[in-house]
């Protein structure tokens, strides 16, 4: 038996409590005058913008109903992405296409009163797939041995430490459906060529194809990811860290080490 729950109080038009998302169209940032590419860059983010404001007001709707029925102080609420998402950076549009530290850096919020701390920040890198083990935790439940990542509620009240030192990133090989889709490819290795991975750790960003070899970028000197410096002299005991972790995590046996 399927069944719902309608967070939606009284008052409110009942045709309308299943909220409508918008998504932003996909769209390329050929290679065009800077006056135009910033005009382009600027219309997507005022897009994404959008997006954030009209996702705010319906968490807000959300949060308000739960408050009115009693039950806000005893639910946890997580907020969280998928994915994150290119605004014109590396001539890129949208998402699925590469990953680069904007398409798999996203927020991820836990609110819970009297389990959950508020207002505490935790600086490290960490997982979406220890969600499930925190979920779990956080209600006393019994731990799942399947489940590879670890609870987080350790970070947050200083009895565990951290062991996601890294987190992996995949996308599968994807093609193209406008000729749009084929600018981007020529400028920067992409899915639409091959299958990509890559490991973030809190300062470093390593991206690797399939066919177009690999990349590292380091957060702390260059947010943008604009150098590379994958073959650089000074990153090559780096290079072979984050190689190996990679491979391991990939097998499903990670060798969480400190970079």
């Amino acid at each position: 038996m399927a069944g719902r729950l309608d967070f939606m109080g009284p008052g409110v038009d009942r045709k309308s409590r299943f909220l409508d998302w918008g998504i932003i169209r996909k769209r390329m940032i050929p290679l065009r005058s800077e006056t135009e590419i910033k005009s382009d860059s600027e219309e997507l983010v005022n897009e994404y913008d959008d997006g954030i404001k009209y996702a705010d007001d319906a968490l807000g709707q959300l949060l308000g109903a739960l408050g009115t029925r009693g039950l806000l102080n005893n639910t946890l609420v997580i907020i969280t992405s998928d994915h994150g998402e290119s605004l014109g950076e590396h001539h890129i549009a949208y998402h699925g296409e590469a990953l680069y530290r904007e398409q798999v850096y996203v927020p991820l919020v836990f609110w819970f009163p009297g389990h959950v701390p508020e207002r505490v920040r935790v600086p490290e890198v960490v997982s979406n797939a220890s969600i499930p083990a925190t979920v779990l935790s956080l209600l006393k439940l019994a731990p799942v041995t399947d489940f590879r990542r670890p609870a987080l509620d350790g970070l947050w009240t200083g009895t565990a430490p951290n062991r996601n030192v890294s987190v992996l990133s995949e996308v599968a090989q994807i093609y193209p459906t406008a000729a749009e889709d084929l600018v981007s490819e020529k400028l920067v290795p992409t899915s639409m060529q091959g299958a990509m991975k890559s490991l973030t750790t809190s300062q470093w960003q390593l991206i690797t194809h399939e066919k177009l070899g690999s990349q590292l970028y380091d957060y702390r000197s260059d947010p943008r990811e604009l150098k590379d410096v994958f073959r650089a002299p000074d990153t090559h005991e780096v290079v072979g860290k984050l190689m190996l972790e990679l491979n391991s995590t990939v097998a499903g046996s990670p060798n969480h080490k400190g970079h």
